[in-house]
């Protein structure tokens, strides 16, 4: 695909480590050396890769790459960035949403984003990682605490609860807050009508009870909505509306 080919030295001490009988390791560190361009340092550059123990590990060194290659004085965190973003994101990320979220131009992006295309995936038009062991190099790289995790949960919390309520605002905004730890947030997003009326659908109104579980729905949950419903009343005028939406809430109670 390439045009490269490894020479035969090199070629027969990767093929003859044990750890490349998987074919993730041996892919990755195959997409490294055809990267390098120090050919008097492949073979120590290859025998570095190869004293990795975990695909994890590897991957690790796969950022490190990526940092040096990728960021600059006017984006000296994009790497960090932008793989903390989709670690955080619950199904992946439309690139539009990874641009506004963390203010770059696509300039800056389409670089690291065609470098990354053999570790990302894109299913219904949300990037994700294409394997967990990524996820999981980038959780230890970049997001080793609990608070750090929760920070970027809220910074997309943050930029959802800006768009206009739709499915995907439904899917990710609740989410977000609960695993930001952002109770008093959670419970009005959830509590709203309009966003109510998107999550109370069949295959949503699981979670939605899973969401109240979670802030004492005994204590909460029917004066949340009497409140919400009494504000939603002011400016809907439709009185068929209404009854409709009254008649969810009592079913759902």
């Amino acid at each position: 695909q390439y045009g490269k080919t490894l020479a035969a030295k090199p070629m027969q001490t990767l093929l003859a480590h044990p750890k490349t009988a998987n074919p993730l390791y041996l892919q990755i560190i195959l997409e490294e050396i055809r990267i390098f361009g120090e050919f008097d340092k492949l073979e120590s550059h290859l025998e570095d890769y190869l004293q990795t123990e975990t695909i994890p590990a590897l991957y690790e060194k796969m950022l490190a790459r990526l940092e040096r290659d990728y960021q600059s004085p006017g984006f000296p965190h994009l790497v960090e960035d932008a793989l903390s973003l989709l670690w955080a994101a619950r199904h992946g990320l439309e690139e539009s949403e990874l641009l506004a979220i963390l203010e770059i131009p696509q300039a800056i992006w389409s670089p690291l984003f065609f470098a990354l295309q053999n570790a990302l995936v894109s299913r219904a038009g949300l990037l994700s990682f294409f394997h967990d062991y990524l996820r999981q190099a980038v959780e230890h790289r970049y997001l080793p605490s609990r608070e750090k995790q929760q920070r970027w949960h809220l910074r997309l919390a943050d930029y959802f609860e800006k768009q206009e309520i739709d499915a995907r605002v439904a899917d990710e905004l609740p989410w977000q807050l609960e695993q930001a730890g952002e109770k008093e947030r959670l419970r009005s997003c959830i509590s709203d009508i309009p966003r109510f009326l998107q999550l109370d659908r069949d295959n949503k109104k699981y979670e939605l009870w899973g969401y109240w579980l979670g802030l004492e729905p005994d204590k909460t949950m029917v004066g949340a909505y009497g409140e919400s419903l009494a504000k939603y009343e002011e400016t809907q005028h439709d009185e068929k509306h209404l009854a409709s939406v009254s008649h969810l809430l009592g079913y759902f109670f």
